[in-house]
């Protein structure tokens, strides 16, 4: 049986942390079941959590940096399987 548990964390000089999980969905990777899991830790020090605006301003801003890091590495992984680069 073949188990797949792999992180790769992507440090930001803020100290922010984008990591990036592969694992197993409950079919297991030898059926294709394999999920991608992505945690954003955004550090802010320059933002006073008591200033709404200010945290809704940068809410928004990381939901759609976040919605595009996840669309460009689906696109990649597809290209990558339609080429050859990784099996699906």
């Amino acid at each position: 049986m073949l188990t797949i548990n792999l992180q790769v964390d992507f440090l930001q000089p803020d100290g922010s942390t984008i990591t990036n999980t592969i694992s197993e969905g409950p079919k297991g990777a030898a059926a294709g079941d394999i999920l991608m899991t992505y945690t954003f830790e955004w550090i802010h020090a320059d933002i006073d959590p008591k200033d709404t605006f200010k945290v809704s301003v940068q809410k928004k801003k990381e939901h759609e940096m976040a919605k595009m890091a996840v669309e460009k590495s689906i696109e990649s992984i597809r290209r990558m399987v339609q080429d050859g680069t990784i099996k699906a």
